[in-house]
C-alpha cells in the first residue's frame, strides 16, 4: 500500500506532495489536542446519551468508547489526521458564512451532533488551529485537517472577530470526521485499544488517501 497521497503541486499555489503518515504526525500538538476533545466528547455523550436518541455513530461506537482506556483515547488522539470536519470541502457554503455568519445553513438531514456549548468551544478552537495553519503551512492543513484549496482561500481571510461569529452561529456543521463510515471509527478504537501499531498505521495511511480523494474531487 503507497504510504504518499498524490496531491501535486499547481502553479496557482496548490498542494505539494504529502509526506507519509509518520511524518504527518510529528510537529502537531494543537491538532492532536483537537482530537483528544473530540474523543473526550464522544465518550461522554456514549455514556451519557439514551441509545434511541444518540447518533448512529455513537450507537454503534458506544461499547468501545465507553471502555476506552487513557492511553488508549491518547493513541488515537495522535492520529496524523483531525477526527472532525467543520465543511471544510464545502468552498459555497464557506463564502456565505464569511458574508454572513448567522447565515441559515440545513443540517444534512440530522440534527446536531455535539451539545450546543462544547461544540461552539470546539468550534472556535478549530477555527482558530485551521486559521494559523492555512497561513503558517498550507500543504499540511490541506491533507491533515481535509481543507480543501478554495475553502483554505477563505478562512485565511477571515478576521477574528468573524471566527468568533462563525463559532457561535454554525457549530451545528461540526462533525465527527466519517461520521457515515463507522467501521473508520471501529478499526481505530479497536487498534488504539489493543496497541496494534502496525494496523494503526495501515489505518492512518488509508484514512489519509480518504482524505485525498476527497481533496481531489473538489479540485476537478
Amino acid at each position: 500500500m503507497p504510504s504518499r497521497v498524490d496531491v501535486k503541486e499547481r502553479r496557482d499555489g496548490g498542494a505539494k506532495p504529502i509526506t507519509d503518515a509518520d511524518s504527518l504526525a510529528q510537529g502537531w500538538p494543537p491538532l492532536h489536542e483537537l482530537n483528544e476533545r473530540c474523543l473526550d466528547l464522544l465518550a461522554r455523550m456514549a455514556g451519557g446519551t439514551a441509545s434511541n436518541s444518540a447518533p448512529e455513530l455513537i450507537q454503534v461506537l458506544r461499547g468501545a468508547l465507553h471502555t476506552m482506556r487513557p492511553e488508549a483515547r491518547h493513541r488515537a488522539a495522535a492520529s496524523p489526521f483531525l477526527l472532525l470536519d467543520l465543511g471544510f470541502c464545502d468552498s459555497a457554503w464557506w463564502s456565505a458564512v464569511k458574508n454572513d455568519a448567522s447565515c441559515r445553513w440545513q443540517a444534512r438531514g440530522h440534527r446536531d451532533f455535539f451539545a450546543k456549548r462544547p461544540a461552539i468551544a470546539l468550534t472556535r478552537a478549530l477555527l482558530m488551529l485551521a486559521w494559523h495553519q492555512v497561513r503558517s503551512d498550507p500543504n499540511a492543513a490541506v491533507v491533515s485537517m481535509g481543507i480543501s484549496l478554495d475553502c483554505a482561500h477563505i478562512i485565511r481571510s477571515l478576521r477574528f472577530s468573524q471566527i468568533d461569529q462563525i463559532a457561535e452561529h454554525q457549530y451545528a456543521r461540526l462533525r465527527p470526521r466519517w461520521e457515515d463510515k463507522p467501521i473508520i471509527w471501529t478499526r481505530l478504537l479497536s487498534c488504539c485499544a489493543t496497541d496494534d501499531r502496525e494496523s494503526l498505521r495501515d489505518l492512518h495511511i488509508h484514512a489519509i488517501q480518504l482524505l485525498s480523494g476527497e481533496l481531489v474531487t473538489h479540485l476537478r
